[in-house]
C-alpha cells in the first residue's frame, strides 16, 4: 500500500512565517520604532514599509508642522505646543515620527511631551540620545487626515536653526508592511528675532601687544546681562555692560 505523508514541518513553517509577519505589522500599528525620520544618520519608514520615499512630491505641501512662536522663532527654555497634520483623500490610517536637531551639528535639542494619540522614544545615535515622538495606535488617525497635537521645550540657550525632522505613514490598512506611501519633510526654526542681537566696540583701531583695551557692549530688543569671554585675556570673562 503506498502511504501519503502530509508535509506538516513545511506548514508549520509557512504559519510561522505569516504569524511573524503580521506580528511586525500590529507592532508598527503602535508606534515606529526609533530613528526613523530621515535625520542625519538615520533612515525612514521605507526601511520596513515597501515602497518609494516622497512618491507623490506635491503632497508634501499637505504635510505642515505649526508651532505658535514669537517672533517668527524660538526662545530658550520655552515650552511651545506643536500641531503635526497631513491630508491624503483616501487614507484613514496614519502614522508619524519627529525629531529635534541643531542644524549647525546635528546635535538633539528641546524636550518632547507625548499629546493624546503619541508616544515618546529615545534611541542612540551618532553617539548622542536623541529624542523622538511617535504614533500610538490609530488616536490622530481619521478619514483623509492624520494629526497630532504635543509640546516641544526649546533648549535652555541659543543653538542658533533647529531643523525638525518628520516622517508621515499614509498606510493602507491592509495589516501588512507593503503599500504603504511615506513621505519624509524638515522644517527649520530660527531663534526669536525678540532675542538680542550683541554689538560690541572698543576704544582703539590700532592695537599692540600689551595694550589695555576698553569693550563697549549694547544690543537690540533691551538686553539685561551681559556676558563676555575673552580667551587668553585678563580679565577671561566678565558680566559687566562695558
Amino acid at each position: 500500500m503506498k502511504k501519503i505523508f502530509t508535509p506538516k514541518v513545511l506548514i508549520l513553517s509557512l504559519l510561522s512565517v505569516v504569524i511573524m509577519a503580521a506580528g511586525t505589522a500590529v507592532k508598527y500599528s503602535g508606534g515606529a520604532p526609533v530613528s526613523h525620520t530621515n535625520a542625519p544618520g538615520e533612515q525612514e519608514c521605507t526601511a520596513c514599509h515597501g515602497g518609494s520615499l516622497n512618491p507623490t512630491p506635491s503632497n508634501l505641501a499637505n504635510l505642515t508642522l505649526t508651532i505658535p512662536f514669537t517672533g517668527n522663532g524660538y526662545l530658550p527654555d520655552s515650552t511651545y505646543s506643536v500641531n503635526l497634520k497631513y491630508l491624503q483623500n483616501g487614507i484613514n490610517r496614519f502614522g508619524f515620527q519627529i525629531t529635534a536637531l541643531a542644524k549647525s551639528n546635528n546635535q538633539p535639542v528641546g524636550t518632547f511631551t507625548a499629546g493624546t494619540g503619541s508616544s515618546k522614544l529615545t534611541g542612540t545615535v551618532l553617539g548622542k540620545t536623541r529624542e523622538y515622538l511617535t504614533h500610538n495606535g490609530g488616536a490622530g488617525s481619521s478619514a483623509g487626515k492624520g494629526e497630532w497635537n504635543f509640546t516641544w521645550k526649546a533648549p535652555s540657550t541659543n543653538v542658533d536653526t533647529i531643523v525638525f525632522y518628520v516622517v508621515i505613514n499614509a498606510a493602507n490598512s491592509d495589516g501588512g508592511t507593503s503599500g504603504d506611501q511615506i513621505y519624509a519633510k524638515t522644517f527649520d526654526v530660527a531663534p526669536s528675532t525678540l532675542l538680542p542681537k550683541a554689538t560690541i566696540t572698543i576704544n582703539k583701531t590700532e592695537v599692540c601687544a600689551g595694550d589695555t583695551l576698553q569693550f563697549f557692549g549694547s544690543g537690540t530688543n533691551t538686553p539685561t546681562s551681559w556676558a563676555w569671554k575673552f580667551k587668553t585675556g585678563t580679565p577671561t570673562t566678565s558680566t559687566q555692560q562695558n
